[in-house]
């Protein structure tokens, strides 16, 4: 709300969720700016984990998680040797591997888990009053991998 008791946006809780002090001022226009962004993931996961490197050209990062320990088990082993994969390395082709829902240690972190889907949720909420694009169509699509075993 503005000084004088006036809605600016109706949507500035979902945009402070997704991207924080960025979003300011909070208004459709800025929502609009903000949300063109090709880079909503980046900005999503960095609000969590602010001390992720940024990837570079030849580097991929793997996001990953789920409520099956022995699936993301799983896929961190098999996912570490595509990683190591000699052809891949060759190619110079780097993979790295991020569990969300992990803190630095490697330990679970419910808050971190709880963060990241709370910032996926608000960021549909921010897309899904607008003409559906492919980030819009990519985040219900990640978004109902909530409460899947294994996600990737």
């Amino acid at each position: 709300m503005s000084p004088q008791g006036k809605v600016e946006h109706s949507n500035a809780f979902h945009m402070i969720r997704v991207w924080g002090p960025k979003a300011f001022p909070f208004t459709e226009a800025r929502e609009k700016e903000i949300s063109k962004s090709l880079q909503w993931f980046g900005n999503l996961i960095r609000e969590i984990y602010p001390t992720l490197p940024d990837s570079k050209e030849d580097e991929y990062i793997f996001f990953y998680g789920g409520k099956d320990k022995d699936w993301i088990k799983q896929f961190k082993e098999k996912a570490t040797a595509l990683a190591n994969d000699l052809i891949l390395k060759e190619a110079k082709i780097n993979i790295k591997l991020f569990c969300v829902g992990k803190d630095s240690k490697g330990e679970d972190d419910f808050g971190i888990l709880w963060r990241f889907w709370t910032g996926i949720e608000s960021l549909f909420h921010t897309k899904i009053h607008k003409q559906a694009d492919s980030a819009t169509l990519d985040i219900q699509k990640l978004l109902s991998y909530k409460n899947e075993s294994g996600w990737a």
